[in-house]
């Protein structure tokens, strides 16, 4: 049975959970959201704005996600999550035990895609630099798709 929503709403703290078969439109309704893709039809509205009609910096700056795949980048463990240094040591907590294993803490090098970092570690680094940025609007993207169990735990705790 194929179900169409043409149209639905979340109400402000809710916790959505978005499920169907490869191909159904999960990944597509993501891009939507970001404006990776413009809708061809219909809007998505929220809090009364039109995404469309918004600059797409503005957008995505309100928006966190939490990719299937972690990406991080070349240069420190404090650049990668907090690229624009925009908070405090104190304020990035979210990976000390990883971190304070790694020689330099927060200053321990990153080397391109992290490969230095296991993936659960590259995982949590995704997660740390998503809730820094206390967004109201997070979206998992099937983040614990190739973690360890331990790191899931971490992850669903968090």
């Amino acid at each position: 049975m194929i179900v169409t929503v043409n149209s639905c709403i979340f109400e402000g703290g809710s916790k959505i959970g978005i499920v169907g078969r490869t191909g159904s439109g999960k990944t597509t309704l993501i891009s939507t959201l970001f404006r990776l893709v413009e809708p061809s039809e219909g809007k998505i509205i929220i809090d009364g704005i039109d995404i469309c009609t918004i600059g797409l910096h503005d957008l995505r700056s309100h928006l966190g996600i939490i990719p299937q795949d972690p990406t991080l980048f070349s240069g420190s463990v404090r650049h990668n999550l907090d690229p624009l240094s925009q908070h405090t040591d104190q304020e990035i907590w979210q990976l000390r035990d990883a971190v304070m294993d790694k020689e330099g803490a927060l200053d321990s090098t990153v080397v391109q895609d992290g490969s230095n970092w296991s993936m659960g570690q590259r995982q949590l680094f995704c997660l740390g630099r998503a809730l820094l940025k206390r967004r109201k609007i997070l979206v998992l993207d099937e983040a614990t798709a190739s973690i360890d169990n331990n790191t899931d735990a971490i992850l669903q705790k968090t």
